[in-house]
């Protein structure tokens, strides 16, 4: 989760500036593009809410009853955060390294449910 929400600190997307066609004559532009982090995107709660979530559930104490229950939650909620991460993907350092997050928490569900099964088999 750590690294989900670091991600969001990152540029995600550049976008270009619209100027108009006689701005660029009046006024020298150095950037051409608006770097765009996390926080400015509108996945960011949903992925801050998906590494809450799954975190959560990390700290919940499992149990014979509710063992399947809890890895499967972990797992939408993993999955939930890979697919945010895929739908803004891009070159740059901060939609790669969510993309990361989204993995690592994916495979931590995954983990814990090859465990729950390993255990009751």
């Amino acid at each position: 989760m750590v690294l989900l929400v670091f991600s969001l600190f990152l540029t995600w997307k550049q976008e270009p500036l619209a100027l108009p066609a006689n701005a660029q004559a009046i006024f020298v532009v150095g950037q051409a593009s608006l770097d765009l982090r996390g926080f400015d995107l509108p996945l960011w709660k949903w992925m801050v809410g998906c590494g809450v979530v799954c975190n959560l559930l990390l700290l919940w104490n499992p149990t014979p009853q509710n063992r399947q229950m809890l890895a499967v939650l972990q797992g939408i909620a993993g999955l939930g955060a890979l697919l945010l991460t895929l739908r803004y993907l891009s070159g740059e350092i901060g939609s790669i390294l969510g993309l990361v997050a989204g993995l690592l928490l994916a495979w931590g569900a995954l983990n814990r449910y090859q465990e729950i099964t390993q255990v009751t088999e």
